[in-house]
């Protein structure tokens, strides 16, 4: 893919990495998307509770990336563990986490044995968690970042908001320039991984085309430079560290 008015290289390396790994997060993006509304909260809403939650690239509150279900079940005792829709996925156990009726986190985890012919599936205890989508404002960084912060508020923590890319199946998305580089699957880096969205706009940024670009998809050869105004974070995602 060649460079185009300034399109660095690291832009367009990250465009080629949107090419893969898409089609599981589809599943868990639109799940998230339907959580989002269910709550109620509304876009970039202020948190109504009390309650707090420090949010660390490795953990969401009590709950930690590595940890079974069983261990997070005891880690946050009082909350509801409900299995989710999970027909995309080859090896799959999706579980929303609620707390007073509201979802507050989607997991996702590896689960042994599945039976595909199966009409109900209970939750596998011993699945390992190794994604963590924070639906909830509740769960903040040590600099106060979380769901409903804006780009402006999170630059002045991570860094500047670099370019973003709109990708098919899972949001608007983009690195702050004091977080890690995404790996060679896209915007996976370890830790936390950000999605935006804007309260007056269909999308957060304003997108420019890269010509000759080698997808179908135009969703994936295009790249936003500049962001909305109200632009905010509306989901925060955790991945974990990749084995050496």
């Amino acid at each position: 893919m060649p460079g185009y008015q300034g399109f660095t290289d690291v832009e367009l390396n990250r465009l080629k990495g949107m090419k893969n790994g898409m089609r599981e997060w589809a599943a868990i993006a639109a799940m998230a998307a339907l959580v989002a509304v269910s709550n109620c909260t509304g876009a970039g809403s202020a948190v109504q509770e009390q309650e707090s939650y420090l949010l660390t690239p490795e953990a969401a509150g009590p709950i930690k990336l590595g940890m079974s279900i069983g261990e997070a079940r005891k880690a946050a005792e009082d909350w509801e563990f409900v299995r989710a829709l999970n027909e995309d996925f080859p090896n799959p156990l999706v579980v929303e986490v609620r707390r007073e009726g509201k979802t507050k986190l989607i997991l996702k985890a590896f689960e042994g044995e599945y039976d595909p012919d199966a009409t109900t599936h209970p939750i596998d205890e011993d699945g390992k968690i190794f994604l963590i989508v924070v639906l909830d404002g509740a769960f903040r960084t040590e600099g106060g970042v979380g769901v409903g912060t804006t780009v402006v508020d999170a630059e002045k923590v991570f860094g500047k908001l670099e370019s973003m890319y709109n990708i098919p199946g899972r949001g608007e998305t983009g690195r702050f320039s004091k977080l890690p580089e995404w790996g060679p699957y896209g915007p996976e880096a370890p830790g936390l991984n950000f999605i935006f969205a804007s309260k007056t706009k269909d999308t957060a940024g304003t997108y420019v085309p890269v010509p000759d670009c080698e997808y179908d998809n135009p969703a994936q050869c295009s790249v936003a430079r500049e962001y909305a105004a109200d632009a905010f974070i509306s989901k925060i995602v955790l991945n974990p560290k990749l084995e050496e």
